[in-house]
């Protein structure tokens, strides 16, 4: 149905259909039924939706969940719209969320966008800022990329059928890059040299976050990639953050330098690899980071990635490091019908966990989806204990046109 977001990397997202039939610490909550609409009337792109969830006594209620999105298109890729999202519990009275959005874009000539939107929510315990509104705008031609951002979202916002990253913000960022070609050099596509800032304040002035980045993508003519990025960051912390168990960061404002290096072969080719080394200053110490991913694929139908992610952080408060592993597996029958896999261990959460996907699918990502999880408790890689979990989920859908 679309929804606004913004705000470094989708930061504050309206509306969340995976909020639907999930409660407190992931818990699945029974979806008694419901129905999506979706088309064009009298010019308008027209969306509703609702939902009745089941209730969990001692967890969650039942909810009756209701979403409207309407939208215009307008030439030179420019479009208005409005999106009222609306969760009421069924059973209980003055228990009830709503978030009401209106969005825009502009386009200017062919190289000029603005995007902006405007939101707030209303929920019967809280007031205060209950807004989040965002400008951006950006540059683009086959020489130069210019874009900006402007993001603020209130301590009080609660898009609850939403997803919101943190709240009670500013957030600015800049970046500018440039398009340079070598017409006779055979083996080098592209150099992409390119700054940004990226910057996260609170309502009361203080510097949460802050990040300037130096860059120079290099890509080669076999679609080879490498990035050699250098970072300056702060990080300001208001309350002490226990970043791993026993290892207490205190408030402070903690300024870095770090190398942020990207790379991978031709992702086209039957064996590829691609990676990232992190290594620099991290709040009051250092941290070592490397990660790869080999992927092996047999022509359209197999594909398989093996992924390592090592971090190992040195801090003045204390040092830890933290090991995942991920296998992923991948078949396709027809390009309609699939069966996917992902196996993962996690040192940190202590656990080995896995699940299965078969997909037929129909049209317009319709069709009947299968997914059996299971986790296990693992102290190490290779110390598997007892099940943590298990679910199978199946789900059919299914679109019909009405013509009105």
């Amino acid at each position: 149905m679309g929804s606004s977001s913004a705000g470094g990397g989708q930061a504050v997202e309206m509306f969340f259909s995976r909020r639907i039939g999930i409660g407190p610490d992931g818990v699945p909550v029974p979806i008694v039924g419901g129905g999506r609409l979706t088309g064009k009337l009298a010019g308008l792109t027209v969306g509703l939706l609702d939902i009745q969830t089941d209730d969990i006594p001692g967890v969650v209620p039942a909810n009756n969940y209701a979403v409207g999105r309407l939208a215009r298109e307008l030439p030179n890729r420019s479009r208005i719209g409005a999106m009222v999202i609306h969760r009421t519990a069924t059973a209980l009275d003055g228990d009830y969320n709503r978030t009401y959005l209106a969005d825009g874009r502009l386009g200017i000539g062919r190289s000029v966008t603005i995007d902006a939107f405007g939101a707030v929510t209303e929920t019967p315990s809280i007031s205060g800022r209950e807004h989040a509104l965002n400008l951006s705008g950006a540059y683009n031609t086959r020489t130069w990329v210019l874009n900006t951002t402007y993001t603020e979202v209130g301590d009080n916002f609660n898009p609850e059928v939403g997803f919101l990253e943190r709240s009670g913000y500013r957030f600015a960022s800049f970046h500018i890059l440039r398009h340079v070609r070598f017409a006779n050099v055979a083996w080098l596509r592209e150099l992409r040299p390119h700054v940004s800032y990226r910057g996260y304040w609170g309502f009361d002035g203080f510097n949460q976050t802050r990040t300037i980045h130096f860059d120079s993508h290099v890509e080669l003519a076999d679609g080879a990639f490498f990035s050699p990025a250098f970072n300056l960051t702060r990080e300001g912390l208001q309350a002490p953050f226990e970043i791993d168990s026993g290892v207490v960061v205190p408030p402070d404002t903690y300024d870095n330098f770090e190398a942020a290096w990207r790379w991978n072969s031709n992702e086209g080719a039957p064996v590829s690899i691609n990676g990232s080394l992190d290594w620099g200053g991290f709040l009051s110490g250092t941290r070592r980071g490397v990660h790869n991913t080999l992927t092996v694929r047999a022509g359209v139908s197999f594909a398989s990635s093996l992924r390592v992610s090592y971090n190992n952080l040195d801090l003045a408060e204390g040092s830890f490091s933290t090991t995942l592993i991920a296998l992923r597996l991948a078949y396709n029958f027809t390009p309609r019908m699939y069966l996917q896999s992902l196996v993962q261990y996690n040192e940190q959460a202590g656990s080995w966990s896995g699940n299965v996907r078969y997909g037929w699918l129909n049209t317009a990502g319709t069709g009947l989806f299968v997914v059996v999880n299971e986790s296990h408790a693992a102290d190490r890689w290779h110390d598997v204990s007892g099940p943590l979990g298990r679910a199978v989920i199946v789900k059919f859908t299914r679109q019909f046109n009405v013509v009105l």
